[in-house]
């Protein structure tokens, strides 16, 4: 069996930013319906010491109420142009900014909080601990990130197209797994549990004063 390519972080972005480009080109896409982690909301509020939030990998902004119900100063971040396209007209007065997660434009030790929900699942695992140090560097000490992961078998692959061409790459976790990943960034683990319903596990995690 032949190796499978290695692919740069940079080339994964940038498969991963081309599929969804075009999934949220597509009409119908946001008609699915979601349920909202309101538990992992409500954690995510309790702890965060102050206002400025950065939602990272935002998408579509689908939490963005929740965020400004609470008086929050929010931030979005996305790599995909035209999933921040569908946010800022949905939410013309919201800020976002268009940006990998690999490098974000924010100061060091802006934020008071981080909100990542599914973001990190189109990393590869070898490279998870660069873009958590990132996570770390723009959140103040003693302020909070509550990561939202997908379940399924654990594994990392790049899926193809009917053609072989390269179209998405994936990283499913366990929950410990994951974890080890996190505490090596510099993260201290507060709490961590499955939401089986909503085939996901959360981990409140933060950066130590």
């Amino acid at each position: 069996m032949a190796e499978e390519p290695e692919y740069s972080l940079e080339q994964i972005e940038a498969i991963d930013r081309e599929w969804t480009n075009n999934f949220a080109a597509k009409s119908g896409w946001d008609e699915h319906y979601l349920e909202d982690p309101v538990n992992d909301l409500a954690i995510f509020f309790e702890h965060t010491p102050g206002p400025r939030i950065l939602d990272v990998g935002c998408g579509w902004g689908r939490y963005i109420w929740r965020f400004l119900d609470q008086g929050l100063d929010y931030h979005g971040l996305d790599q995909s142009s035209e999933m921040l396209r569908v946010a800022k007209t949905s939410n013309p007065d919201s800020r976002f900014i268009e940006s990998s997660s690999r490098k974000i434009p924010i100061p060091h030790d802006h934020c008071d909080g981080l909100w990542s929900c599914c973001a990190l699942s189109g990393i590869p695992k070898k490279y998870l601990v660069e873009i958590l140090r990132e996570h770390l560097r723009v959140l103040r000490r003693g302020g909070f990130t509550l990561f939202i992961m997908p379940i399924n078998d654990v594994h990392e692959k790049m899926y193809t197209d009917d053609d072989g061409k390269p179209e998405l790459y994936q990283a499913y976790y366990s929950l410990r797994e994951f974890g080890d990943y996190v505490t090596s960034a510099g993260f201290s683990i507060v709490s961590a549990g499955h939401r089986w319903n909503q085939g996901s596990f959360s981990v409140l995690a933060t950066r130590p004063l």
